[in-house]
């Protein structure tokens, strides 16, 4: 056996070096037929099974040649150059994968592992990744069993059933929808545990600073720090953005919280028809170095 030089084994070195980068396009798993012309496919990885051979290509090769598409997908490339003899790579980001409910298929290549999530969720799953590579950095976790549940980026429309589920339970659900969900520069946060949303937050440009809304945990994962892990993921996010004031209105029950976690009281303490008394906390993050 040869050694594929440059190559990494040890896992927390691989977890800390990740680097995803998604391909551009759209790539299908596809049934080709025995004798099919793979160079007139060009397909990116194939693999020959006793019911027949699996192709992957770009989506309108697929369709150009009549192959019937069994998965549509993303392809993300982790650029660690990866040893093919490294042990728990690949069980640590399924692990993180399928926390937030994602499927992946994995694929190794002599230097590199490349994985096809479902392309409506590739955003999603890079996120999930670079936290992934964000936690070893932090020496947070090494191994799926030591894993922290990480915050990640997902749509509006995923955290809106726990903001109204655990915020505004005896309201429509339209009350719900901030003003400021759609922009650009929003950033929704989310945590999953078993594919389930448990935890998520909001964090909206407001007023030349940046405001928390919607943080909400469902009753049976409170206690675990997810809610800190949220307001720790946003602080590094202003932070990145070059640093700035962070700030909320919190109900007067929640207010430790936030103390918790360096926030400081503005003013006095404040009603919020129909929700009750809240006080607004803000904390100061510096610029990421």
């Amino acid at each position: 056996m040869h050694d594929v030089p440059g190559t990494v084994t040890a896992l927390d070195t691989l977890l800390r070096s990740l680097e995803p980068a998604r391909h551009d396009g759209v790539y299908v798993f596809a049934v080709a037929p025995a004798d099919a012309d793979l160079a007139a496919l060009s397909p990116v990885a194939t693999m020959r099974e006793d019911e027949g051979l699996t192709v992957v290509l770009p989506e309108a090769d697929a369709i150009r040649a009549g192959l019937p598409v069994l998965f549509r997908a993303a392809w993300i490339t982790l650029r660690v150059q990866s040893d093919l003899a490294a042990v728990g790579l690949t069980a640590a980001f399924a692990t993180a994968l399928g926390e937030a409910g994602l499927s992946c298929n994995v694929i190794a290549g002599a230097y590199h592992d490349h994985i096809f999530v479902p392309v409506d969720r590739a955003d999603e799953a890079l996120g999930v990744l670079r936290a992934l590579q964000a936690s070893a950095r932090d020496g947070q976790a090494s191994r799926p069993a030591d894993a922290v549940p990480i915050p990640v980026p997902v749509p509006v429309d995923v955290v809106r059933p726990l903001r109204h589920s655990i915020l505004r339970p005896a309201q429509p659900p339209e009350a719900c929808h901030y003003p400021g969900d759609d922009k650009a520069c929003t950033l929704h946060l989310a945590v999953r545990r078993g594919g389930r949303v448990v935890a998520v937050g909001s964090m909206f440009e407001e007023d030349g600073a940046w405001r928390l809304r919607g943080m909400a945990t469902e009753p049976a994962s409170r206690g675990r720090g997810l809610g800190g892990l949220i307001v720790e993921a946003f602080a590094a996010e202003v932070a990145r953005r070059g640093g700035g004031r962070l700030w909320c209105n919190a109900r007067v029950d929640a207010a430790g919280f936030y103390r918790r976690h360096g926030f400081a009281d503005e003013g006095d303490v404040f009603d919020l028809p129909p929700i009750g008394p809240h006080v607004r906390l803000a904390r100061v993050v510096t610029p990421a170095r």
